[in-house]
């Protein structure tokens, strides 16, 4: 014999038997009489918003409430609505007792009947008084009433009382009172008064609030063998105080069934053969005061309580099957409980069936075709589908210790709880969670849901478009490539595994504040943040990264797509290459991620108003349409611009160079080297204006206007009619192609000029000079000292001619025509027939032997 036969002992199970056909209702009678269950009055709900609340007098009846069989008796018994009120067998009749109606008044009224639903008043005005929260029972021969309160709120004025008295009757209307000063304090609220082995037992209940003092809870148990003297067998019980509890016995035990106190309403069955030891019985209900709880035909039925619950549930007595202490296969048959003790045990379970099995018995295995959970107290390893090929879903609920759980082919519930678990889905779209502790998620076959919950979990999601919750870095998804579309939503940062074949990474709360930081592993991802500052990094591949509402910092590669929307936060790109920014996405910075990196990037903004930065190499920033602000940073950097740019060059940083589309002036302070129009063969007209550092500006094939600022500067107009303006230092100044008008300003400058350019030179702005690409006049009041070829060692023929001005004027290797104009002249033909023409006795002819006739 296994000796866990007598570690068990008696088990009880309550199990649902439906929804009554009556109303909710709270502080009913319910008794067995009659070979029928019994359910009388009770206070209900009128309306759904359970206001106003009423009491009624309906009398409903079962044959076989198993079945949740009833009839309505009568929708309205001889004697007024009611609660609270007492309902006991006497002599063979119902007596219904006194109660609380609820609109006014307390009842002292005594009925009786003989059939169950016809009732007869036995007297009117019981010399007990109105009163509520009363014990009563049929006791040695006589009716009783122990004790209660009133509440003059409720009784329509008078003191507020609360009774220590006891009163009983013989026949229901003679009463006698037997005792004033009982010794427990007063207490009531519905069945707290039962007869066992010849004692009647008071346990637990509680009082009304009144002005003096607050609502009242017990857990306490009295007795009497008389109904006058009582003891005190326990001054606190294990369960909760309470008031509104039921008290039955069933089975030769005393039984405490819900009720309420100050945390609410109490779902609890406790059980005791005297009233000190207790014992908890599973209470699969809901919490619930004022209950009807009764015996009827060998089995106890709990039936319609406070105003939300109207079902019905019956207790039983279970049946216990027993292994042996080897490794045993235990089939249940519905509602029994299996014991297989030591060995490696294996059940089979049918509906309702559970299982008893304590620590280090075996590795012991459950199989079940329908729901299960393992409670705490059952050390079993595996709980598993009895089949694998089941389709209809289960729910398996592990325990706090380790389990292995394993689903069918249905869209199956997994849930881990405690321990370090193995869940495995089976085919199906199942749902595993693992709890607490460090879990292993396989969802095998299907579209499944894998949520590891807390420690650090490895999620599997097999075939299928699986969608995973983790909230931890160290946890692990492993997705294999053809294994479906699959999704991992983030409760904290996280970075995808290595090598997992993931299409979508989101934060698991798009609406959250938190900020969460989401990494890709390089296979190519679609990121989704939330409403707060997010990080998110695609790490390599083709990805898509949305961060939605708040700061958000994106780390991209020149492959990937951003998506951000108007107004959702100032957002930045850090791009580990060269990147552009896409149209219509509200990205407010644009940076190298790198910035020490001296590997070249290519930034690029849109037509919105971007702040755009580069590494330390030779970067190419163009900020797109907008206002934007570049800063190129160490390395020679090229900017391409629009006006309305500002860009951020400091000393020290590279030979740097701006390419402007439209017409620009560079900012004092700004330390660029070159200023040039970014498209040299068009022929719109800019005007380029350098600042008071030393600028290279370069214009295209239209009009332009370049103006050096100060600095000594290099100025070249290229194709078109240009004005060109050196400013204050030594500037070079090349019109190029066109008829262009070239000034140099303060300092000793240098002109490369064609025969349509005119150059602008003013008295006391320096030693000027205009190298001549071809034939050159200089025009009247040009103070430039020296008319030269810009080519010196050039055959070409060139006609120099000066003006009124002391000129010194040199040709190149052909034969030059040079005239110095007015003024003392200084002309030298170098190589060449040269032909000089002077008309001033200053003139100064200048020629070497062998240079020509």
């Amino acid at each position: 014999m296994n000796s866990k036969m007598e570690e068990l002992g008696p088990q009880y199970r309550w199990r649902f038997v439906g929804v009554s056909p009556f109303e909710a209702r709270d502080g009913h009678g319910l008794i067995s009489y009659h070979g029928k269950l019994w359910s009388y009055g009770g206070w209900n709900p009128l309306d759904s918003e359970n206001f106003p609340q009423i009491t009624n007098n309906e009398i409903w009846v079962s044959t076989d409430p198993g079945a949740n069989v009833w009839q309505l008796a009568t929708p309205h018994a001889e004697w007024d609505p009611r609660h609270t009120f007492g309902t006991v067998i006497h002599d063979d009749h119902v007596i219904i007792i006194g109660g609380d109606v609820i609109q006014g008044k307390y009842q002292s009224d005594v009925w009786s009947s003989d059939d169950g639903y016809t009732f007869t008043l036995l007297n009117g005005d019981a010399p007990w008084g109105p009163r509520t929260l009363f014990l009563s029972a049929s006791f040695q021969g006589q009716i009783w009433v122990f004790g209660g309160q009133t509440l003059s709120e409720f009784a329509g004025g008078g003191p507020d009382i609360a009774y220590r008295d006891a009163w009983k009757s013989a026949d229901g209307i003679t009463w006698t009172q037997a005792a004033t000063d009982l010794p427990f304090l007063p207490r009531g609220l519905v069945d707290n008064l039962v007869e066992l082995d010849g004692y009647l037992w008071a346990i637990g209940g509680g009082m009304y609030a009144t002005a003096g003092s607050p609502f009242e809870h017990r857990n306490d148990v009295w007795r009497s063998a008389d109904g006058i003297n009582w003891e005190l067998v326990l001054d606190h019980a294990p369960w909760e105080a309470r008031r509104y509890g039921s008290v039955e016995v069933y089975d030769g035990r005393l039984w405490v069934v819900g009720g309420v106190n100050e945390n609410g309403n109490i779902a609890d069955s406790w059980m005791s053969e005297d009233g000190i030891n207790w014992i908890s019985v599973p209470a699969p209900f809901s919490p619930r005061h004022a209950a009807g709880l009764a015996v009827h035909d060998g089995q106890m039925y709990l039936t319609s309580a406070d105003l939300a619950a109207n079902d019905i549930w019956v207790l039983r007595e279970a049946v216990v099957v027993y292994g042996t202490p080897d490794s045993d296969t235990l089939t249940g048959h519905g509602e029994e409980i299996l014991v297989g003790g030591a060995g490696d045990d294996q059940y089979v379970l049918s509906t309702d069936d559970e299982v008893y099995e304590t620590i280090n018995s075996g590795r012991d295995t459950i199989y079940t075709r329908g729901n299960f959970l393992l409670t705490d107290d059952v050390y079993v390893e595996v709980l598993s589908a009895a089949d694998s090929t089941m389709v209809d879903p289960l729910e398996l609920e592990g325990n706090v210790h380790d389990n292995l759980i394993i689903g069918a082919a249905g869209d199956d519930f997994l849930l881990g709880n405690g321990g370090a678990d193995i869940l495995r889905g089976g085919a199906g779209a199942d749902r595993l969670f693992g709890g607490a502790d460090d879990d292993e998620l396989d969802g095998e076959g299907g579209d499944d849901r894998l949520d590891g919950g807390e420690g650090v979990d490895v999620l599997s999601g097999g075939d299928g478009h699986d969608w995973y919750y983790v909230d931890n870095p160290g946890d692990a998804v492993v997705e294999m490539a053809g294994q479906g579309w699959d999704r991992v939503y983030a409760s904290a940062s996280y970075t995808l595994t290595a090598g997992a074949e993931v299409e979508e990474l989101h934060t698991a709360d798009f609406l959250g504040t938190a900020g969460i930081d989401l990494t890709g592993n390089g296979v190519g991802q679609y990121l989704l943040g939330n409403a707060g500052a997010n990080r998110l990094d695609g790490g390599g591949g083709t990805d898509t990264l949305a961060g939605g509402a708040g700061d958000d910092i994106y780390v991209a590669d020149s492959d990937d797509t951003i998506v951000e929307l108007e107004g959702e936060g100032a957002d930045t790109i850090l791009a580990r290459t060269s990147f552009a920014l896409a149209g219509g996405v509200h990205i407010e910075r644009l940076a190298a991620a790198d910035p020490l990196s001296t590997d070249a990037l290519d930034l690029t903004g849109n037509e919105l108003d971007n702040s755009i930065s580069g590494s330390a190499g030779a970067n190419r920033l163009d900020g797109g349409g907008g206002t934007d602000t570049l800063a190129g940073g160490a390395g020679d950097d090229i900017y391409v611009v629009d006006s309305d740019d500002t860009i951020v060059e400091l000393e020290g940083e590279g030979e740097d160079t701006i390419l402007a589309r439209t017409s620009l002036a560079l900012a004092g302070g700004v330390h660029i080297e070159r200023l040039a129009a970014a498209d040299p063969l068009s022929t719109d007209a800019l005007d380029l204006t350098g600042n008071e550092l030393d600028n290279s500006i370069s214009g295209n094939a239209g009009a332009n206007r370049l103006d050096g600022g100060r600095g000594a500067d290099a100025l070249a107009g290229g194709a078109g009619d240009d004005v060109l303006i050196g400013g204050e230092g030594d500037d070079t100044i090349d019109g190029g192609l066109g008829a262009d008008v070239l000034e140099g300003g303060v300092g000793d400058d240098a002109y490369y000029v064609d025969g349509d350019d005119t150059v602008v030179e003013l008295e006391g702005e320096g030693e000027d000079t205009i190298l001549a690409r071809t034939s050159f006049v200089l025009a009247a009041g040009a103070h430039v000292e020296r008319l030269v070829a810009a080519d010196p060692r050039s055959t070409d023929a060139l006609d120099l001619t000066g003006n009124e001005l002391d000129n010194s004027i040199s040709g190149g290797a052909g034969a030059n025509r040079l005239d110095g104009g007015g003024g003392a002249d200084t002309m030298t033909g170098f190589d060449g027939h040269d032909w000089y023409y002077v008309d001033n006795a200053g003139d100064v002819v200048v020629e070497a032997v062998g240079q020509g006739w």
